[in-house]
């Protein structure tokens, strides 16, 4: 298993893996406070990210690279936007990061949790 990666900000994620920070494969989903219905209302949002001068900015990146990124996303069911539920609630984050991992990666170096993965994965495979 490859995805390894739960994101907690679109904007924040998709700079992530623009700079190539985060790859893309490693991305498991993107949880974010947006709530866009359709795929086709997704690059109005973004332009205005291209806009901005706070912490979500995507200023200074290539609108097609980061449509790119975001269609993907969209494409591939890793877009969560828990403000499109019935209830209508927004996601405050897990954790302070961007980026939450939740398995380890291969450049991961801690032989214990890689260890406790590995047991973990093998207990997995077991029991499907």
């Amino acid at each position: 298993m490859r995805a390894g990666k739960i994101g907690q900000s679109l904007s924040r994620c998709v700079r992530d893996i623009l700079e190539g920070n985060v790859e893309i494969e490693d991305v498991f989903v993107v949880i974010s406070r947006t709530r866009i219905p359709t795929r086709e209302g997704l690059r109005s949002v973004m332009e205005e990210y291209t806009y901005r001068n706070d912490v979500t900015s995507l200023y200074g990146h290539d609108i097609e690279k980061i449509m790119e990124v975001v269609y993907k996303l969209w494409d591939d069911g890793k877009l969560h936007q828990p403000r499109l539920s019935p209830n209508g609630h927004s996601f405050s984050g897990l954790a302070q990061d961007v980026w939450l991992d939740i398995t380890p990666l291969p450049s991961f170096h801690n032989p214990t949790v890689v260890e406790a993965y590995q047991h973990y994965d093998m207990l997995r495979k077991l029991t499907e």
